[in-house]
């Protein structure tokens, strides 16, 4: 980001807060998602907009945004020797994108160091899948778990599709994968708190100073 000001009214929202008198209250924050969500779905409308390989379906037995998840055994614990995924069918175009990512909610109780959840990309709508996956999960989480993962390293292709897989061994098996409230877009901003440089009676101007990060370029 370049050096810049902004002139405006007194009218701001929450956390701003002002120099008034010899008192600072707080410094000013903004943040945001740069272009909005490129995609979103929080499992309340079926699964039409997945490639479901069986058994995995939806379920209410556990949720981030009520009142429905995608599990890769509802109702059920899943079995040995699965092999399943839950992939987009849609395609997210990344072009134009700065720090694109990947945000969801998740549960997971999977037997520790055999049993996996993969979160897997492909830029090819779904033709083929990348061997290094996003992210690996085994174990168990406490409860619904908020992840973000980073897919900068796609930023520019036309064509990117995420999977869910879950991939077990030949024994023990547990209560599985729980996802729900999956989204594709830009990483927030958050923009540094500027310098307060002058405060009239109906305005005040403040100036951000510049930053080498090319996120914020």
């Amino acid at each position: 980001m370049k050096e810049a000001s902004w002139v405006g009214g007194l009218q701001f929202p929450p956390p701003l807060f002002l120099r008034l008198g010899l008192a600072w209250v707080a410094p000013v924050l903004f943040t945001g998602f740069a272009a909005g969500a490129l995609f979103y779905d929080d499992f309340e409308n079926g699964l039409g907009r997945w490639q479901v390989e069986s058994p995995w379906g939806l379920t209410t037995g556990r949720f981030a945004s009520p009142t429905h998840s995608a599990t890769n055994s509802p109702g059920a614990y899943y079995t040995n020797r699965t092999d399943a995924a839950l992939a987009m069918a849609v395609s997210v175009n990344l072009a134009g994108t700065l720090r694109p990512v990947l945000g969801f909610v998740h549960y997971h109780a999977l037997e520790p160091g055999y049993d996996f959840g993969l979160v897997e990309v492909s830029t090819k709508g779904g033709a083929s899948w990348l061997p290094t996956p996003l992210a690996a999960y085994t174990g168990s989480t406490l409860d619904m778990t908020r992840e973000q993962l980073d897919l900068s390293p796609y930023a520019g292709a036309a064509n990117v599709r995420i999977r869910f897989r879950l991939v077990t061994d030949a024994s023990v098996v547990m209560d599985g994968w729980y996802v729900d409230d999956v989204l594709i877009g830009e990483a927030p901003v958050v923009i540094p708190a500027p310098a307060l440089e002058e405060i009239t009676s109906h305005s005040i101007r403040v100036t951000w100073p510049p930053r080498d990060d090319p996120w914020f370029a």
